[in-house]
């Protein structure tokens, strides 16, 4: 997904200093790309928080207990919503970048 975001803001950056493309083209394209990336980041909001939840669960359930595969479980939980939540603010920066595309695209307009 990373490489995917970078190689369409490259080409996107390229492609709006090159009077290759028309205008509408751009636009057209650019909003179905930020409508794309905008669903992505909305799934990955769904299972952040889903992950966020299990974690919180795992470690009540593990202080409860003291169970050491409950701990493990909790372990393996953070670690991944840790992730997560580094990809999910990835996507977000993205998308405001895109955003900034879009003031530019709209901009050449004007």
């Amino acid at each position: 997904m990373k490489k995917l975001i970078r190689d369409y803001e490259k080409w996107m950056i390229k492609a709006i200093r090159s009077d290759e493309y028309a205008y509408e083209d751009l636009l057209y394209i650019h909003q179905i790309y930020v409508d794309y990336f905008q669903h992505e980041r909305f799934i990955h909001l769904i299972v952040t928080l889903f992950t966020s939840i299990l974690m919180l669960f795992s470690l009540y359930f593990s202080v409860k207990t003291g169970e050491i595969l409950v701990f493990i479980v909790f372990g393996i939980l953070f670690i991944t919503t840790i992730f997560y939540f580094l990809h999910y603010f990835y996507l977000e920066n993205s998308l405001l970048r895109m955003y900034k595309i879009t003031e530019k695209l709209l901009n050449i307009k004007i």
